[in-house]
C-alpha cells in the first residue's frame, strides 16, 4: 500500500497556462481549445487562472492579480502566448515579468507540445 500511495503521490510538473481574459468567455474557450490536446502528457497538471477563481468579474483587479501571481508562484512552468498576442493585457505582462523575476521556465504557447515531448503519453484506456 505505501508503494501505492508513493505513486499517487508522484510530484507533477504544473503548467500555468496565461492567456488574457477580460472577462470574455471566447478567451476562456481558447485555452481549453489549447489545452485539451495536451492533457495526454503523463505527470503534468494545467492550471488555468481564468477557470481557477470564482466572481473574477467582481474581485477588485489588483486583489485578482495578486492572486494569480501567488497560484503562479506554485508552479513550474509558465505556457504564455507570444507577446504580440498579450501585448495589451496587463495581468499577462505581470505574470511574464513575475515569473522572470523568480526564475519559473517560461515556455510559449507555440513550444509547449514540442517542449512536453520529453514526458510520456498517458495509455487510451
Amino acid at each position: 500500500m505505501e508503494e501505492e500511495k508513493g505513486e499517487f503521490m508522484k510530484k507533477k510538473t504544473l503548467i500555468y497556462v496565461a492567456h488574457p481574459y477580460g472577462g470574455n468567455e471566447e478567451n476562456k474557450k481558447a485555452v481549453e481549445k489549447f489545452v485539451d490536446p495536451l492533457k495526454k502528457f503523463k505527470d503534468v497538471t494545467f492550471i488555468s487562472p481564468i477557470h481557477s477563481f470564482w466572481g473574477y468579474e467582481k474581485t477588485d483587479y489588483l486583489k485578482g492579480i495578486e492572486d494569480c501571481l501567488s497560484l503562479l508562484s506554485q508552479c513550474d512552468i509558465l505556457a504564455i502566448p507570444r507577446f504580440r498576442d498579450i501585448e495589451k493585457s496587463k495581468g499577462c505582462l505581470m505574470e511574464l515579468g513575475f515569473a522572470k523575476g523568480v526564475g519559473i521556465t517560461i515556455v510559449y504557447w507555440d513550444e509547449l507540445r514540442e517542449y512536453l515531448e520529453a514526458y510520456e503519453v498517458e495509455e487510451e484506456e
